[in-house]
């Protein structure tokens, strides 16, 4: 066999195994997490798979980037729901939930805000609750301010 047709067959074998792969973590519903971080700035975008017609959260902006600072952290949450979004809430303890003032609709996509301003140093949970009361997943985020030190 030539050097050309053995390097096209090794091509060809090793493409095959990359899409047998990929079909793989498809298939164990492998959930994307892509985080960039630029400027102190950190986002979450997460693909996930519509359960039960569930909201989505496919974005958070934590204006620390996860990272100790001595100033004020805002979040930045971005949810997008078929039915409509009721409430966008988070939590300290992924117990007791506080709504999110000021939501914003544009093109279907619902954002809301928070900011913390007191020394904390928390996970902070995100999740949404759409308008027939069906809770999407949750998503942490950590904010740790320190104004002293």
């Amino acid at each position: 066999m030539s050097k050309t047709k053995k390097q096209t067959v090794l091509f060809i074998i090793i493409m095959i195994l990359i899409v047998l792969f990929m079909g793989y973590l498809m298939s164990k519903d492998v959930i994307s997490k892509v985080s960039s971080s630029m400027n102190k700035l950190k986002g979450n975008y997460v693909e996930n798979k519509r359960t039960y017609n569930k909201p989505v959260i496919f974005s958070i902006i934590n204006s620390s980037g996860e990272e100790k600072v001595k100033e004020d952290v805002a979040l930045i949450i971005s949810v997008k729901d078929d039915y409509g979004i009721k409430d966008i809430e988070y939590s300290l303890d992924n117990k007791n939930w506080k709504s999110i003032k000021n939501v914003k609709k544009q093109d279907n996509v619902y954002t809301g805000k928070v900011v913390f301003s007191k020394n904390i140093n928390k996970e902070v949970y995100i999740r949404a609750v759409n308008k027939h009361s069906i809770i999407s997943d949750y998503i942490k985020t950590r904010v740790i301010i320190d104004k002293e030190n």
